[in-house]
């Protein structure tokens, strides 16, 4: 996931669920993406938050708030996010 985030994918999600944001499939997408970038990288979950990944996990979450998929997606990639961050200290 080093080498993803390197290579500028999360920028690249990022980009595709702010064109996409009407697009349940693309969030929950996203959302997965930004969960398997995160999991155990805590280099990668700060990146993530500090290019704005947790607005939007939470945009995709609002925007699908009965969609099974994004909620689970949204919800692992914000748990991922916030574990990684507290294995970092």
């Amino acid at each position: 996931s080093a080498a993803v985030a390197a290579a500028g994918g999360l920028e690249a999600v990022l980009r595709a669920m702010g064109a996409h944001v009407g697009a349940a499939g693309v969030q929950q997408d996203g959302c997965g993406a930004l969960w398997n970038l995160a999991a155990n990288s805590p280099a990668n979950a700060l990146a993530i938050e500090h290019a704005g990944g947790l607005t939007a996990i939470a945009s995709a979450r609002r925007a699908f708030p009965s969609d099974a998929g994004v909620t689970q997606m949204a919800d692992g990639a914000t748990e991922a996010i916030e574990a990684s961050k507290r294995r970092r200290w």
